[in-house]
């Protein structure tokens, strides 16, 4: 939001809070996200006229996505656990921009017990929020399931994510340039520890755009879904209750594209986007050998992926009937791709994580998603 003057929306969003909630705020903290990077958010501190402290999470951000985080946290609330919406109100003076104000929960996200546990070989805690955060997410789904048009798919914010990044400026941004991008290699036949995986990245990619033109499937069977819900949107509060937050992508979802964002990103996804070393820890790039429209780098897999696999399994034991009943027209190995290749520029990693980023894309297309242990079955 570079058109966000941020200190002249403190201070009006400050005072209408004040004013509407009889309130008096007496500490501002920004927060920093998990992922390391300030974001445009807050805690703020506040004492009633009995001066009682209260606390909450105050958001600013584009108006569409305010509204859409607004709605969609009411209206998923039936189903799930998620922060009150306390007010929501344009930004004076600046068009476009909007704050939020909602409940604030004491806790960490899930994503941070994670990356704290990453190396012990006890994670027996970590399962067992998994299995709690996927027995709430199976109350929403077993609410019943609902047929959609294929137009209703398309346009659904989830998939419309994907499929305008797929073919817009996303790509565009990430994929186009010079002699330094990641690109440049997507025409090369693709080796890892010297066996052939992959013909090219560019026909996966061709593959993926053609099926999307081509799209024809007429009912899409759909479930009321978070359309987010990895660790990152989930918060474990102080009491160790479990919370959704970022509810703007819930909505009618076929199985597939519901599971995706969590599958990809809770495996090895936020490795890729944020934790270089922890991923190094994982998988290490011993040689790395270009000829002749080849690509052969030498992967050495240093240590099993344990939890991160486990919480995986979990996702996909628990949705199972969801996932054999499911008429999504697009594959798990399709959308996994999308979100290993379209979240985060590539170009920016460091060049280990560029190399491991090229070839995960032919093994992202290959393996058997539902039996994420076969990721194994290339190293």
């Amino acid at each position: 939001m570079d058109k966000l003057n941020l200190s002249a929306a403190l201070s009006h969003c400050l005072w209408q809070i004040e004013s509407k909630l009889q309130e008096e705020i007496v500490g501002i903290e920004r927060v920093t996200k998990v992922y390391g990077t300030n974001s445009n958010s807050f805690i703020l501190t506040s004492l009633n006229p009995q001066k009682e402290e209260s606390r909450y999470f105050l958001k600013f951000n584009d108006a569409e996505f305010m509204d859409l985080e607004t709605q969609k946290a009411t209206e998923i609330a039936q189903f799930l656990p998620t922060p009150k919406v306390i007010m929501n109100a344009p930004v004076d003076g600046q068009p476009g921009i909007k704050w939020g104000l909602f409940q604030h929960l004491a806790g960490k996200l899930i994503t941070e017990k994670f990356i704290q546990q990453d190396y012990e070989e006890d994670s027996s805690d970590l399962i067992i929020i998994e299995r709690q955060k996927e027995n709430l997410l199976q109350e929403m789904y077993n609410a019943g399931s609902k047929s959609i048009t294929l137009e209703e798919y398309r346009n659904c914010r989830a998939n419309n994510l994907f499929e305008k990044r797929l073919f817009g400026p996303r790509f565009n941004e990430f994929f186009s340039g010079g002699s330094d991008n990641v690109s440049q290699y997507f025409d090369y036949s693709i080796y890892l520890n010297g066996k052939k995986i992959s013909s090219s990245i560019s026909s996966i990619f061709d593959g993926l755009r053609n099926k999307y033109l081509h799209l024809s499937q007429k009912e899409i069977i759909t479930r009321m879904s978070h359309g987010d819900a990895h660790h990152g949107n989930i918060i474990i509060d102080d009491n160790n209750r479990i919370w959704f937050i970022d509810n703007e992508y819930a909505g009618q979802l076929p199985a597939y594209l519901e599971l995706s964002k969590p599958y990809y990103n809770d495996f090895i996804g936020e490795l890729f986007y944020h934790y270089h070393s922890t991923l190094s820890g994982y998988f290490d790039v011993k040689s790395v050998e270009t000829s002749a429209k080849k690509l052969n780098v030498e992967i050495q897999l240093k240590r099993p992926l344990g939890p991160r696999l486990d919480v995986t399994k979990i996702k996909i034991e628990s949705r199972s009937s969801q996932l054999k009943d499911n008429h999504d027209p697009i594959s798990l190995n399709d959308y996994l791709i999308m979100c290993h290749t379209l979240t985060k520029n590539p170009n920016n990693y460091p060049d280990d994580v560029k190399w491991l980023f090229l070839v995960f894309i032919p093994i992202i297309n290959q393996f058997d998603a539902l039996k994420p242990e076969s990721i194994y079955d290339f190293f």
